[in-house]
């Protein structure tokens, strides 16, 4: 009794070990990228004028790079602060008159969860795989969106433990830029940090239950054995 008990302890242990073993994946906005995914850029429906670049210096009034410890550091598609140019992009409705759209696309192995944090200037629209989780926010104060999704400390957007299954996946981050008088844009930007966390596979989850229902059988048994 004592052996399999034993051996069903060893086969939770081997199971349990086998939940923790993949590390959650660290993803970081990056003009250089961040060894996980790719970061791209489109301006209106064409290639934004240059490549992502990182804003190693961003706006004093903005949150600051690299958010709770992480790599993300804020990007634009222009250096210095990224000035978004002349109002050339065909107009959209609030809250911007001018919209760059930054796609960060990634493979997953297994099903994870994900969890995000993002700043913009002005703000911006997040979609993953081409569903909705936060929307622009058109309330501005002076220097930006005026809450969530915003440019400065505390006006984080927030998507949490969203899941995502196994194969090819798309953010994109509608970044929104107000122009005034058809003028030229002011510095605008990007920042998001968070991680992709691997959930156990089912087959896992299926020998984990299997085991434990083992053990308390012969629980069960010698409950009643020493009863007898």
């Amino acid at each position: 009794m004592f052996k399999t008990a034993a051996v069903l302890a060893l086969t939770i242990v081997a199971v349990l070990g086998s939940f923790t073993a993949a590390p959650a994946i660290a993803i970081f906005s990056s003009g250089a990228g961040d060894g996980v995914g790719t970061l791209t850029c489109v301006s209106g429906a064409v290639a934004c004028p240059s490549t992502v670049v990182n804003i190693t210096t961003p706006n004093v009034a903005w949150q600051p790079n690299n958010p709770g410890g992480s790599s993300g550091v804020w990007v634009s598609f222009a250096a210095g602060h990224g000035s978004i140019g002349p109002n050339t992009v065909a107009p959209n409705a609030d809250p911007g008159n001018q919209t760059v759209t930054f796609n960060y696309s990634f493979n997953l192995a297994t099903a994870a969860q994900l969890s995000l944090s993002i700043w913009a200037d002005d703000t911006a629209r997040v979609l993953v795989d081409g569903a909705q989780q936060i929307a622009g926010n058109g309330v501005q104060d002076t220097r930006c969106a005026a809450g969530p999704i915003g440019c400065e400390v505390g006006e984080t957007g927030t998507i949490a433990s969203l899941l995502l299954s196994a194969g090819a996946h798309e953010i994109d981050f509608a970044v929104y830029q107000r122009v005034v008088n058809g003028g030229v844009g002011t510095p605008f930007g990007l920042l998001f940090a968070g991680d992709l966390t691997p959930v156990p596979e089912p087959a896992s989850i299926l020998l984990l239950g299997s085991a434990l229902t083992a053990v308390g059988m012969a629980s069960k048994r010698r409950w009643f054995t020493k009863k007898g």
